[in-house]
């Protein structure tokens, strides 16, 4: 797995729970995190921890162009990899079996359902986030392509936000609505008002010139709207 890490203390023991069971090595770069993240991070047997520099004045190219070049260090190693951010988990009823048997199958190219969970507080730490969180909404922005054979795909090529892509290789998709990827990020509005806010600050001058990452700048008043008007249902009901 690779991915981008910044003071994720509350999310980070969410993500080990979930991705230990399929991870074999994590390989996360923390953008100057000083919350305890990176404690938590060199505490875990299984990953290597990076240090993420801003390229270009845009912190978000600099995720692109990470997220896009990493893991091709693992191509000789890996039968899958995982391009993803810490508030996305890639989930199934039977997610380790689901995996193997699609890699014998020749499957290269995973496209998952993206859901957005919310919440109207941030949940307990304890056990799996989404057995306490299981609501969301069908958020086809958020079918990003996170899951790939290394050997088999040269290029994946993400946009800014990774959203998308233009893979290159020999890709051979699969597509199932039971494979989620569920994005944590509406976990209540003081959680999602503090994020946004310390997210924004980070922004540089690209990032802002281009308008990525607009919506850190929504204030507490406009994410309480925001959640108003969120008509979440079961994500697990469906598929």
């Amino acid at each position: 797995m690779y991915g981008i890490v910044w003071n994720e203390t509350k999310m980070l023991p969410f993500f080990f729970r979930h991705y230990d069971q399929i991870v074999e090595r994590y390989f996360l770069f923390d953008d100057g995190s000083t919350d305890g993240t990176r404690e938590m991070l060199t505490a875990h047997p299984r990953v290597s921890l990076r240090e993420l520099n801003i390229q270009d004045d845009s912190v978000c190219g600099t995720a692109r162009t990470i997220k896009s070049e990493a893991w091709k260090e693992s191509r000789t190693t890996a039968d899958l990899v995982l391009v993803c951010d810490v508030d996305e988990l890639l989930w199934h009823p039977c997610l380790h079996e689901y995996l193997q048997s699609a890699i014998e199958e020749g499957v290269t190219f995973f496209c998952p359902s993206g859901w957005n969970m919310v919440s109207e507080v941030f949940p307990q730490s304890e056990g799996h986030i989404y057995e306490q969180v299981r609501h969301g909404f069908r958020t086809t922005a958020f079918d990003k392509k996170v899951l790939f054979n290394p050997q088999m795909i040269n290029e994946i090529n993400y946009t800014p936000g990774c959203h998308t892509c233009q893979p290159e290789g020999e890709i051979v998709r699969r597509e199932d609505p039971q494979l989620k990827l569920l994005h944590f990020k509406y976990l209540g509005v003081p959680y999602v008002t503090e994020r946004y806010a310390a997210l924004n600050a980070k922004l540089r001058g690209h990032d802002r010139t281009q308008k990525w990452g607009e919506q850190y700048g929504m204030n507490e008043t406009e994410v309480a709207r925001m959640f108003a008007a969120f008509q979440p249902i079961d994500a697990f009901a469906e598929g």
